[in-house]
């Protein structure tokens, strides 16, 4: 008869648990080497964020600085992704530069993000592990075709920029400890409904790779982003504490009167030929769509709609396809007439801005009587 040793260890990354596996002459090797990898290695806990967002609902680096934020409280990655989807389709805030308005959201949960320049690349490692080790997560924007792993890897035609989070190093060999995301991958990105921010390593040659060639290109971009890294730090007590705090400020603060699809129709006659383009309509549709996605999910999570009669159950559902598919078909007309190049005439404008706001006036009336 074969006898079965079992081994107890201890979860290592929590102390409470226990697991036992069957002993092997093999087994006592991989769990020192498990230690010793532990050992090594100054990590940051985050979350994969496997329920989370992909980038049809919220940017590839606005997710990054959500899952960092997560470091700091796990529901921070969805506190974060609410406010972006509520500050890009109302808000009157001045977005003068682009770190102005993640700002504003980490603000919220006791966060900022702080600007790194490094003006000689032999420092960029020394600097993302003084950061690691004052248990601070970092953010590098870097440009597609830098990447890589990425499918536009030197591909000069793709110049678009990616975030990624640094979360960690090895303290004995030369490596990094990243968190990416999969729509990198196209044939990946069209079979997944979250991009979960996966942990991998890569060298410090490959990350110095990664920062000098996306720093050639911001050089001849002029670019603000050239040279710079990212740290996302505390700087106090959240504004916003759990998801009754989240829908109060909602609340408080939405105004139909800023809405930024308003703007685009308001604009659309002077913005006609960029409104053509595939790129222009997708980015709105993340906006005006996507996002939209999000701000109904985590609404829904707040006023804890699984708890409501059935009645109000659909109701809450159908008041929220009718409100996306709205918002859809209403860039898909705008997308149109631009390719037919006409230009809105008042009735037409005057329409859609009245439906828009009727829309949003609705949303709020609907939210204030399941949450209150």
């Amino acid at each position: 008869m074969l006898k079965i040793k079992l081994i107890i260890v201890k979860n290592l990354n929590d102390n409470s648990k226990k697991y036992c596996y069957p002993w092997s002459p093999f087994r006592d090797n991989w769990l020192k080497n498990k230690e010793e990898r532990c050992i090594m290695q100054k990590s940051l806990k985050i979350d994969i964020y496997k329920n989370g967002y992909n980038a049809s609902h919220i940017n590839c680096i606005d997710i990054p600085i959500a899952g960092a934020s997560g470091y700091y409280n796990y529901e921070n990655y969805f506190y974060y992704c609410f406010y972006y989807s509520m500050f890009t389709n109302w808000t009157n805030i001045k977005n003068d530069h682009w770190l102005t308005l993640r700002n504003e959201i980490l603000k919220k949960i006791g966060l900022t993000m702080v600007v790194n320049k490094i003006d000689d690349s032999s420092q960029l490692i020394s600097s993302i592990k003084s950061h690691i080790d004052n248990m601070q997560p970092l953010i590098l924007i870097a440009k597609y075709n830098s990447l890589f792993y990425s499918g536009s890897y030197l591909n000069i035609a793709d110049k678009g920029s990616h975030g990624i989070i640094i979360s960690g190093y090895d303290t004995e060999r030369p490596l990094i400890i990243i968190r990416e995301s999969v729509h990198i991958d196209n044939n990946l990105f069209s079979t997944v409904k979250v991009e979960a921010l996966t942990k991998f390593q890569i060298t410090d040659d490959l990350l110095l790779d990664i920062w000098n060639k996306t720093n050639i290109s911001y050089k001849e971009e002029n670019s603000l982003l050239y040279n710079t890294l990212y740290n996302i730090e505390k700087t106090g007590e959240p504004y916003i504490k759990n998801y009754k705090e989240l829908v109060d400020d909602f609340l408080n603060n939405f105004d139909p009167n800023c809405s930024k699809l308003a703007e685009v129709v308001n604009s659309f006659n002077d913005c006609i030929d960029n409104m053509k383009s595939y790129g222009s309509i997708e980015l709105l549709r993340r906006i005006f769509y996507g996002s939209i996605t999000v701000l109904f999910e985590i609404l829904g999570k707040a006023i804890q709609v699984e708890m409501l009669s059935e009645e109000n159950q659909n109701r809450f559902n159908i008041f929220k396809d009718e409100y996306k598919k709205f918002r859809y078909f209403l860039l898909s007309k705008l997308h149109a007439q631009a390719l037919r190049n006409k230009p809105l005439n008042i009735t037409q404008k005057e329409g859609f801005l009245e439906e828009i706001h009727t829309k949003d006036n609705e949303l709020i009336k609907l939210i204030k009587e399941f949450y209150c």
